[in-house]
C-alpha cells in the first residue's frame, strides 16, 4: 500500500508539472494578424489539451479509488484479448459494411450483437490492459537503468515520470507552414472527430491567407496521461507508449528543456526539434522491442510507422527524400508555383505505387520532417544519432550523453 500511495502522489506531481507546462506553453503563442486569423478558422474545431488531462485525471482518480486496476506485467492474456478483440471488431464491421450493400450473405443482427459484445468487454477490461502494459514497461525501464531525469538520483525502485497513458482517438494536429518555405510555423491541435470535410476545409481557409497547411491525426501526444492512439496494433501502441513518456522524461533535461522553449516560442530551433523527436523515435524502438520479446514472445525491431516499400523497384523512402530536395531547391528559387505543382504530380505517382497521401504540400514535409528518421527528412541528426547509439555501450549512457545536450551541432560534431 505504502508504494501505491507514492506511485499516485508521482503521478499527481507529474500531472501537475506538465498540466503548468502546458499553460505557459498556450499562453507564449506569438500574437500577430496572421495568427489571429489561423486562431479563427481553427477556432470551431479546436481540442483543449488542458481540459483534456484534467477530465482523463479526474477520471482515473475515480478509476483509482473505486476500481484498482491490474498491474501485474506477467498478465498479458488480458492485453493480448483487448487487442485481438479490437481486430475482430475491425472485421466485423467490414463484413457488416458488405453484408448491407449485398455483396454477400450474412445475418445483420448477429454481426451487430458481435460487435457490440466484444465492444462491451474490451471496455470492461481496457483499464486492466493499460495497467499491465505500463507495468511491463515501467519493469523494462528499470532493466534498461533509465529511471529518471535525474543522474544523481536513481532509485531503482521509481521509475519518474510514472509511465501514465490512455488508449483512445487522439486529436488531430493542424501543422501551418509558409508557402515560401517549409518551416513549421504554427500547430494547433483539433478535434478528434473532425471529418474529412471540415479538415479540408480548414486547410482550404488557411490557403486562403496565403499559407500552406494540413490537418494530421496523432498517433499520440505527451500529456499527462499520455495519448495513445486506439487504431494500432499491440507492437506499435507500445511504441507510442514509450516514446511519448520518453518526451515527459526529456522534459526534466537540459535537451527536452529548450525544445520546450521552442515549443513556447521563446526560442525558434527546430534543429532541436528534429532532435528530441529522432532520439525519442530511436530509444522508443529499442525499449518497445524489449518489452514485445520479453511479455510477447516475438522479438522484432519496430517501424517507426511509415510504409515499406511494397516492391522491390520502388523505394518509397528514396522517393520522398528525392521529392523534399527537388521542392526545396524549388522554393529556394523563388518557383512557389512550380513546387506545387510538382508534389501534386508526385502525390499521384506515389499512389500509383500504392502509396496515398491525401494532401502533399509545404506543411506535409514541415510536420515529417521533423522526423528525421522519416521519409519527408533531409536532416543529418538521424544519421548522426544511429553512429552515436553504436559508439555507445548502452542505450542509458547513449540517453544520458544525448540528453545532456543542448545544440543539433553537438551531435553532428560528436558523431564525425
Amino acid at each position: 500500500m505504502k508504494k501505491l500511495k507514492v506511485s499516485r502522489c508521482l503521478k499527481l506531481l507529474t500531472a501537475a508539472a506538465v498540466i503548468v507546462a502546458g499553460c505557459v506553453l498556450s499562453a507564449c503563442s506569438p500574437s500577430s494578424t496572421l495568427e489571429g486569423d489561423i486562431s479563427q478558422i481553427a477556432k470551431p474545431y479546436h481540442f483543449s489539451i488542458l481540459e483534456w488531462q484534467i477530465e482523463a485525471l479526474t477520471r482515473q482518480l475515480d478509476d483509482f479509488i473505486f476500481n484498482s486496476r491490474s498491474s501485474d506485467p506477467e498478465n498479458s492474456e488480458v492485453v493480448k484479448e483487448v487487442f485481438n478483440n479490437r481486430q475482430l471488431v475491425s472485421s466485423l464491421e467490414q463484413k457488416l459494411l458488405m453484408v448491407k450493400d449485398g455483396l454477400v450473405e450474412g445475418d445483420v443482427g448477429a454481426i451487430e450483437g458481435q460487435i457490440s459484445s466484444l465492444s462491451q468487454r474490451n471496455e470492461e477490461i481496457l483499464p486492466d490492459a493499460l495497467g499491465i502494459l505500463s507495468a511491463q514497461i515501467n519493469a523494462v525501464l528499470k532493466e534498461t537503468g533509465i529511471i529518471n531525469p535525474w543522474q544523481d538520483l536513481h532509485n531503482a525502485e521509481l521509475v519518474f515520470p510514472p509511465v501514465n497513458f490512455v488508449i483512445e482517438p487522439p486529436p488531430h494536429l493542424l501543422v501551418v507552414s509558409p508557402r515560401d518555405e517549409i518551416t513549421r510555423i504554427r500547430d494547433i491541435t483539433l478535434d478528434q472527430q473532425i471529418t474529412e470535410e471540415q479538415k479540408e476545409a480548414v486547410e482550404e481557409d488557411i490557403s486562403a491567407l496565403g499559407m500552406s497547411a494540413l490537418v494530421v491525426r496523432l498517433g499520440g501526444i505527451a500529456t499527462y496521461p499520455a495519448f495513445v492512439s486506439d487504431t494500432m496494433s499491440l507492437e506499435y501502441s507500445i511504441e507510442v507508449a514509450v516514446e511519448e513518456w520518453f518526451h515527459q522524461y526529456l522534459f526534466f533535461r537540459p535537451l527536452g528543456f529548450r525544445y520546450g522553449l521552442h515549443v513556447a516560442g521563446f526560442t525558434r530551433d527546430y534543429e532541436i526539434a528534429t532532435v528530441n523527436e529522432a532520439l525519442a523515435g530511436m530509444v522508443s524502438a529499442e525499449i518497445a522491442s524489449l518489452v514485445y520479446e520479453k511479455y510477447y514472445q516475438e522479438p522484432q525491431i519496430l517501424s517507426a510507422g511509415m510504409p515499406i516499400a511494397a516492391a522491390e523497384e520502388f523505394d518509397f523512402y528514396a522517393e520522398m527524400r528525392a521529392i523534399r530536395v527537388t521542392v526545396d531547391e524549388l522554393l529556394q528559387n523563388g518557383q512557389v508555383e512550380e513546387a506545387e505543382r510538382y508534389m501534386e504530380e508526385k502525390r499521384l505517382n506515389l499512389a500509383s505505387h500504392g502509396y496515398y497521401i491525401r494532401k502533399l504540400n509545404q506543411a506535409y514535409f514541415a510536420f515529417y520532417g521533423t522526423y528525421a528518421s522519416s521519409p519527408g527528412s533531409v536532416s543529418p541528426i538521424g544519421s548522426g544519432l544511429k553512429v552515436l547509439r553504436q559508439k555507445s555501450g548502452s542505450l542509458k549512457s547513449f540517453v544520458e550523453q544525448i540528453s545532456s545536450m543542448t545544440d543539433a551541432d553537438e551531435i553532428i560534431e560528436a558523431s564525425d
